[in-house]
């Protein structure tokens, strides 16, 4: 959770609902079963909670998703808080209807915050456990997985870092409440404190790793603002809880994340990220244009680690909703909207995991649970698009289109699954003039075939569907969008095979008139119809100079050179100036001066077949010095223009 967001006024109320129901919470457990007294004279199971099921998602090893009945995507997650166990029902409900399959549960935001669920001898409070284990039955009934928090930054905070929000003098394990930490750093040191709070996780892990809606266990929330705590410290206490959790569970993920601070500096966890003691990667991002902000640091981040990218929490605002953030701006709900489907389409394992708008909200009397209920249905047609799709070896491409769009993809050399919108949206307001049309761009991974490729797409407002026909050339997918729209959702599927823009004359037969190459207006090539070797055009620009080469001449030295070309030219400013050299039938050479260049130098940044022409004169070396004028007409292809580093 984002640092100064948590009001302390609702603590008191759950500290006492919770002495309320110590006595009767017990009563609710079937008895006899093994266990360990606590101070209390209540005993708390260190045996499952219930008969174990199969989970029911599995990360396979090297997978980028979670996987259920042969589907790998990205799922839909909230993060979702109450005061007691009967207000989750109605926030687990409104979930699943809307799509949502995952819910994040931070275990000390409830059910006695001031006491952590643990005495301070690290025993697991009974009627605590109990509870949460009555709120993890209902989310199995709602069909929602779950991913149980641990503990988070706050309850090991003493007020450094000054992050507005510190809750460590009413951790139990604290020396102030009789506990054996002298500072919240001892959590991370081999230390009384750290064996107490590994005891109390093995308890709990033994307790609820037969459930089969666990997804993932989450051992601690942003670990860089608990005081003390060291990256080299933080992984070191991590690979010792995913030890423990090995040891109960062993198949199911283990992970802490962090803010998203260290990023943001440029100074991520790497460590942490890399250690085998951590399964999963988890981003927090927070920021006004937070669909923008999602898509670069989760890319940022996809790049640096093979392992899934979880959105653990997001939002438009890390500061509490007092009903003056950016999060109470009347069109918010735009801005979220468009975040839900760029995480989507951005190669992270999850998408939504808003915080304030998915619970903590109720806890904030400027805006309670009306303002929790309003978002409710920000994921219904991203969810409807989602179901049944596959995206295991998809990877993260590019997007752009005309006019400007932002947006991404996830494809492979057959399926692309992506989102745009109007690149005018921005906040506060997330509102422009709707597109009438549009042609988008999609970069494909190397190696996709030209190809047509059947597009549908979906209007993400309304759910209305289109289809329309796009092709790829060059690793390029373009397909037009009718609108009006302010965003766009697409599938595209790979079809027939197109004929190359560039075919090899190597391949054998003959290409046409594809490639095409006079000199006064003769074919250089003893067929005019069948070229031996392709006519390659190719420009560089640097400082504002452009050069261009052109070359009909076999590569290899082995093939006399007879009727073929090659040159080059530069272009700066004012008339254009190049030599080259010319080979007759016989093999003879003539050396050429180039004058004047017919081609459009603003047309060179895509690969395709061009035509031009040169004009100047060419000689006879050793010759009489006379020369007369050419003039070289051609059909190229053209690779994309290059750019000089300097």
């Amino acid at each position: 959770m984002p640092a100064q967001r948590v009001s302390p006024w609702w603590s008191v109320l759950l500290t006492i609902a919770v002495a309320c129901s110590e006595g009767t919470a017990d009563r609710r457990r079937s008895g006899g079963a093994p266990g360990r007294a606590l101070p209390d004279g209540s005993v708390v199971s260190t045996t499952p909670d219930r008969e174990p099921q199969p989970p029911w998602f599995s990360l396979p090893a090297g997978a980028r998703y979670f996987e259920r009945d042969g589907i790998q995507a990205p799922l839909l997650m909230r993060n979702v808080s109450a005061p007691s166990v009967d207000a989750f029902t109605p926030l687990f409900q409104a979930a699943s209807q809307a799509g949502t399959s995952v819910v994040r549960l931070q275990l000390s935001q409830g059910f006695g915050y001031q006491t952590l669920g643990m005495t301070n001898e690290g025993a697991v409070l009974s009627a605590w456990a109990v509870s949460w284990e009555a709120v993890f039955d209902e989310a199995e009934r709602q069909g929602l997985s779950i991913i149980p928090v641990f503990t988070l930054w706050g309850d090991w905070n003493d007020g450094t870092p000054a992050l507005g929000w510190s809750h460590y003098e009413a951790n139990p394990l604290s020396a102030r409440q009789g506990g054996p930490a002298q500072a919240p750093e001892d959590l991370f040191a081999d230390t009384e404190a750290q064996r107490a709070w590994l005891g109390w996780l093995s308890t709990l892990i033994g307790r609820w790793s037969s459930r089969p809606n666990i997804l993932a266990w989450e051992l601690f929330s942003e670990l860089d603002l608990a005081t003390g705590a060291t990256q080299a410290g933080a992984t070191a206490f991590v690979a010792k809880a995913h030890q423990v959790v090995r040891e109960i569970d062993p198949w199911r993920p283990a992970f802490a994340s962090t803010s998203d601070l260290p990023l943001i500096s440029g100074q991520p966890w790497q460590a942490l990220w890399d250690s085998p003691g951590n399964d999963i990667v988890s981003v927090h991002p927070y920021a006004p244009e937070l669909d923008r902000v999602a898509l670069e640091r989760i890319g940022s981040v996809w790049q640096m680690t093979s392992k899934p990218v979880l959105v653990g929490e997001s939002g438009l605002d890390a500061a509490p909703p007092d009903g003056r953030t950016l999060s109470s701006a009347p069109r918010a709900a735009a801005g979220l909207g468009h975040a839900i489907w760029a995480e989507l389409v951005s190669g992270a394992a999850s998408a939504r995991a808003l915080y304030w708008e998915d619970g903590y909200a109720v806890y904030y009397p400027a805006t309670g649970l009306d303002f929790v209920n309003q978002h409710h249905e920000l994921e219904r047609e991203a969810a409807r698009w989602l179901a049944g799709k596959d995206f295991r070896g998809r990877v993260p491409v590019l997007v752009r289109g005309d006019p400007l769009l932002f947006g991404g993809a996830l494809a492979d050399g057959e399926r692309v699954s992506g989102w745009a919108r109007n690149d005018q949206l921005s906040s506060p307001e997330w509102s422009a003039a709707p597109l009438e049309r549009a042609s988008v761009e999609v970069s494909l991974p190397s190696g996709a075939l030209d190809a047509t490729w059947a597009v549908t797409t979906t209007n993400p407002e309304n759910g209305s569907i289109a289809e329309v026909t796009g092709s790829s050339r060059q690793g390029l997918l373009t397909f037009d969008v009718e609108g009006p729209f302010e965003s766009i959702a697409f599938d595209a599927q790979r079809g027939e095979p197109l004929a190359p823009l560039c075919p090899s004359v190597d391949a054998g037969g003959c290409v046409g008139p594809i490639y095409a190459l006079t000199l006064d207006g003769v074919s250089l090539f003893a067929d005019p119809q069948c070229p031996s070797a392709p006519v390659q055009l190719n420009a560089t620009e640097c400082r504002g100079r452009t050069s261009m080469g052109l070359s009909s001449c076999p590569s290899e030295q082995a093939t006399p050179l007879r009727s073929c070309v090659q040159f080059s030219v530069i272009v700066q400013g004012g008339p254009p100036s190049g030599d080259g050299v010319y080979y007759d039938d016989t093999g003879a050479q003539f050396d050429l001066v180039i004058g004047e260049v017919e081609i459009g130098l603003d047309e060179l940044d895509r690969q395709t077949i061009r035509t031009g022409a040169l004009r100047g004169t060419f000689s006879r070396p050793g010759g009489d010095g006379s020369s007369r004028p050419f003039e070289l007409r051609f059909s190229a292809c053209s690779d994309p223009r290059l750019s000089c580093l300097l």
